[in-house]
């Protein structure tokens, strides 16, 4: 399901009578249909902008994977490189945090339009990670189980993974979700989605150019 950033898009769910004992929402069986794209978050101009601040930022790191079972990180050939904390650099500080401003909303809007009474609100989102992917760079299959959102003093579990594209002046990098079905995001859009195990994704590797993203958690 796609939807102009600058409007509300209609409810895909119908709520019924809710009491202590029954789930009377209906609900889709159909995992796609939890996938959400919103389209025009950042204006053509906003990108214009930034991705020059991204390339020539000295602050990419190497992409590291969480093992909860050895609770220990790794990085794999072909990693991607990571903005981990975009305030070391302070060239990024003034969009990153309208883009923050705009996610916002499309939390908001995705949460309200599921009318769920048992999911209805949300504590926070973490601060925008850039993602840089060079020729061959990918990121391997993978759900968002984000241990590292949380420090003992933040708590919660990772609900909403929110995914932004910044370009697409770069060949291969394609998003590919459950049932190896490719995601098409243009330049500005960003796509919400669970960030739980039914929700595996992944990003081909690159094989001309430079893909740039970014991401948020929702806890």
């Amino acid at each position: 399901m796609n939807s102009d950033f600058t409007e509300d898009f209609s409810s895909f769910f119908q709520v019924k009578t809710v009491d202590d004992c029954t789930i009377d929402t209906t609900m889709s069986n159909n995992l796609r249909d939890y996938l959400h794209i919103f389209d025009n978050v950042l204006k053509s101009e906003e990108l214009e902008h930034l991705l020059p601040l991204l390339e020539k930022s000295e602050y990419w790191k190497i992409h590291e994977y969480y093992d909860v079972m050895t609770d220990s990180s790794e990085s794999f050939d072909n990693e991607l490189s990571c903005i981990y904390d975009y305030l070391e650099d302070y060239n990024l500080v003034e969009i990153s945090k309208v883009i923050e401003s705009r996610i916002w909303f499309a939390i908001k809007s995705y949460v309200h339009n599921l009318k769920f009474p048992w999911f209805n609100n949300w504590a926070g989102y973490s601060q925008i990670r850039y993602n840089r992917y060079e020729i061959q760079n990918r990121m391997r299959v993978h759900c968002d189980h984000i241990h590292s959102l949380f420090d003992g003093e933040r708590k919660g579990i990772p609900v909403l993974t929110i995914l932004g594209a910044l370009n697409n002046n770069y060949e291969g990098g394609e998003l590919v979700m459950m049932n190896n079905e490719v995601i098409e995001l243009k330049p500005g859009s960003i796509i919400v989605f669970p960030s739980v195990f039914l929700f595996p994704h992944l990003v081909k590797p690159v094989i001309k150019g430079t893909r740039y993203s970014f991401v948020s958690w929702v806890w």
